[in-house]
């Protein structure tokens, strides 16, 4: 099992602003200073989009929601 975090913004965000975003930061991830010290706790920075993410979150989504419907998980 992999663990992400992402960056996320409101629905009504507009998209220029998104693309913005996604863009600076993934130029800042591109930045040996900033993948080094983010290596040092452990991450391994994957620069993406925002349809990637939404891939992602809907991918794991259905993945471990099934995973939790066969095994009657709850949290208590």
């Amino acid at each position: 099992m992999n663990a992400w975090v992402a960056l996320l913004a409101p629905k009504a965000t507009p998209p220029g602003n998104i693309a913005a975003i996604n863009r600076e930061v993934n130029r800042a991830l591109g930045e040996a200073d900033i993948r080094e010290r983010l290596a040092t706790f452990g991450f391994t920075p994957l620069p993406s989009s925002p349809r990637e993410l939404g891939e992602l979150i809907r991918a794991d989504t259905q993945k471990y929601g099934e995973l939790v419907r066969q095994t009657g998980a709850t949290i208590d």
